[in-house]
């Protein structure tokens, strides 16, 4: 079983990026102006193949551990969910101030503000 998908989800990626590339260009030779409905219809569909053979091949390849009797996880956890932020400031680590989160910005005075 998980052949024959390994199987189906590459032909369903290469129909996308080789198969509607034939097609946009023979599209493009014989329509001299260019069609933005058919030039957008044709991209779409490409994309869209490819990122189904895409998902195809991502679905077989974790059936096919699954059925192994393996299996996979992907845990993402923080010390302190509450107040877990990416800073992507590009100010020096000595002036960064951490950030409440939203509902807790109104309640809290400002930095070096007295109390």
């Amino acid at each position: 079983m998980s052949r024959s998908l390994f199987v189906a989800a590459g032909l369903v990626y290469v129909a996308g990026a080789i198969g509607m590339e034939m097609v946009g260009s023979a599209y493009a030779s014989v329509h001299t102006t260019v069609n933005a409905v058919y030039a957008m219809l044709i991209v779409t569909i490409e994309e869209t193949l490819e990122m189904l053979g895409l998902v195809l091949f991502v679905y077989t390849l974790l059936s096919h551990i699954g059925a192994r009797g393996m299996s996979f996880g992907l845990y993402v956890s923080s010390a302190n969910p509450e107040f877990a932020t990416v800073d992507f400031d590009r100010r020096s680590a000595s002036s960064k101030q951490r950030r409440a989160p939203p509902n807790e910005r109104r309640r809290r005075a400002p930095t070096g503000a007295a109390r």
